[in-house]
């Protein structure tokens, strides 16, 4: 799915990937291989602290200001809906910097 909508959109996509066991199993690692070079990977470092890790504040955030205030019918639908929340706060740039830039000590 990721091939067909980098190639209608003629962007490449880059995939963001932390180095959990589903990720770097040996036919996970061969389809990531065959969709290049139009999904391309960032490997997040492994074993990275929550606070070296910027986007794991990035997640919390989320969590804490947008999924919790989100309710759905059922199990079903709460992908879709997760998907159109995130797409509203893409619109409306809403998430906070803090959020979207790694933390300073």
């Amino acid at each position: 799915m990721l091939v067909k909508r980098a190639k209608r959109t003629g962007r490449r996509i880059v995939l963001v990937l932390d180095n959990g066991g589903c990720f770097t199993r040996r036919t996970s690692r061969a389809a990531i291989e065959a969709a290049a070079p139009c999904v391309r990977v960032f490997w997040l470092p492994r074993y990275t602290s929550e606070t070296l890790n910027w986007i794991e504040g990035f997640w919390g955030e989320l969590k804490s200001t947008y999924f919790s205030r989100m309710l759905t019918a059922d199990r079903d639908s709460f992908y879709a809906q997760a998907v159109g929340l995130l797409r509203r706060v893409r619109r409306r740039r809403g998430l906070p910097v803090r959020a979207a830039t790694p933390e300073r000590n």
